[in-house]
């Protein structure tokens, strides 16, 4: 078990304690759900998803991929 997989969000919130905010769900006209995550002084990510913990990990996982991107390494 060295390898065991972390959620996006858990993932993102142990990178960014204190800076990751998730915004409230907003239902889109096609009854999906859309969540923003903001890392200060980093940007804004969306996701989106059939519910709200779905949204939430896509946005986490946006925010992660590009984070990432832009770490030295």
């Amino acid at each position: 078990s060295a390898n065991v997989p972390r959620s996006p969000v858990r993932e993102l919130l142990e990178m960014e304690p204190e800076t990751a905010k998730f915004s409230p769900a907003e239902r889109t006209y096609d009854g999906k759900v859309r969540v923003t995550v903001e890392v200060v002084g980093k940007g804004k990510f969306k996701g989106v998803g059939r519910s709200y913990r779905i949204a939430k990990s896509a946005a986490a996982r946006r925010a992660l991929r590009s984070l990432k991107a832009n770490q030295p390494q």
